[in-house]
């Protein structure tokens, strides 16, 4: 195996280090908060099981919904590194600025999740509590639905639709995405760098000298 690092000397006399593997890459902070999340999920996976069928289903779209959310944050930062990768002298504030935004994206979602699991308590202990329930049903969805909040427990219902139909295959266990080609965001739809919104490449120089 090479060494996991090289060294780009840029033209303005720093030196920036890039991960060769971008699966390397992630930082700390956000790996760990994915696998809180994971377990997150898999605390109200099983909580969720006890549940009658009818909230055995919302509770198993809103997962499904944050499942693929936490998967796109992933991929995110995957594209972002892949453009950093590409003209690391230029595109280092690019990165920066988006591993901001995906972790504090990241932190959001284990907030969406203590509440999923905090709605799953309420289900259990105090299922005659209509109001509560819906005002708690609520809340995750327009968590999970930031840009179209919901006002009543049909707006809610119809916006957890769409992941309800998904969400038995979910429980029987999602695959694994995290090896896929980074979608979406800035950079393009393969994982690449996009084709326009970034600088043109800086005239940075590999240093022949590898960091293991």
């Amino acid at each position: 195996m090479g060494p996991k690092l090289k060294r780009v000397k840029c033209p303005d006399k720093t030196t920036k280090f890039v991960h060769r593997d971008v699966s390397d890459a992630y930082p700390l902070s956000l790996r760990e908060g994915s696998a809180n999340l994971k377990a997150k999920m898999k605390s109200a996976e099983l909580a969720n099981a006890s549940l009658e069928g009818g909230y055995q289903a919302k509770i198993g779209g809103m997962l499904m919904e944050l499942d693929e959310k936490n998967n796109s944050l992933m991929l995110k930062f995957r594209s972002a590194y892949l453009v950093f990768q590409g003209d690391p002298c230029c595109q280092a504030g690019y990165l920066a600025e988006q591993t901001k935004s995906i972790t504090e994206a990241h932190d959001r979602l284990l907030s969406t999740s203590f509440k999923i699991n905090g709605y799953i308590q309420l289900i259990k202990f105090r299922p005659s509590s209509a109001a509560e329930l819906t005002e708690a049903f609520i809340e995750v969805i327009n968590e999970l639905h930031p840009t179209s909040p919901v006002l009543n427990q049909a707006a809610a219902t119809a916006a957890i639709g769409a992941s309800r139909s998904a969400a038995a295959t979910w429980m029987a266990g999602p695959p694994d995405r995290s090896d896929q080609p980074a979608v979406g965001g800035t950079p393009g739809s393969n994982g690449t760098a996009p084709t326009s919104g970034v600088p043109e490449k800086s005239a940075a120089q590999d240093d022949p000298e590898a960091v293991a």
